[in-house]
């Protein structure tokens, strides 16, 4: 019985790096917004933001990626289509919807856009940002439309 080493590192030093890495590993990417808790199914969807705070659209997962792309067009087809000079309330209306319409014509294809569209739904903040890669600068007032 003496011989028994246990396979898990018993040293304080070792214990503190584990326990540091896993801190590390736990930290989101994106301040939650309000009514989200950290450790929410959803944190796996947070956004990468550059290290000047904003966020590029390239940098995102591959699915949201296109997700926002295909936001684009629709917001782009409605400048050129309907008003090359919105006022800015009609811009970030057009930015909103097109997001939404995007994330619901993805949603059933894809756990990932599912998850997106679902915490979108919920946090204000997130909202905010996927809509400043969609038009920079878009920051609707009113999400209930």
């Amino acid at each position: 019985m003496a011989d028994y080493a246990p396979e898990t590192p018993t040293d304080v030093t070792s214990i503190q790096q584990s326990a540091n890495q896993a801190a590390f590993i736990a930290t989101p990417a994106l301040p939650l917004g309000p009514g989200i808790h950290p450790h929410s199914a959803l944190t796996w969807t947070d956004l990468v933001q550059e290290g000047n705070g904003t966020y590029k659209q390239t940098a995102q997962h591959p699915e949201l990626n296109a997700c926002l792309s295909s936001a684009i067009r629709r917001a782009t087809a409605n400048l050129v289509l309907v008003d090359a000079f919105p006022s800015l309330h009609t811009r970030d209306a057009w930015a909103l919807e097109s997001l939404k319409s995007e994330l619901s014509v993805q949603r059933n294809g894809s756990n990932f856009i599912n998850a997106v569209a679902s915490r979108v739904e919920v946090d204000e903040h997130y909202l905010n940002c996927l809509l400043s890669m969609v038009i920079p600068g878009s920051r609707p007032r009113d999400h209930t439309q």
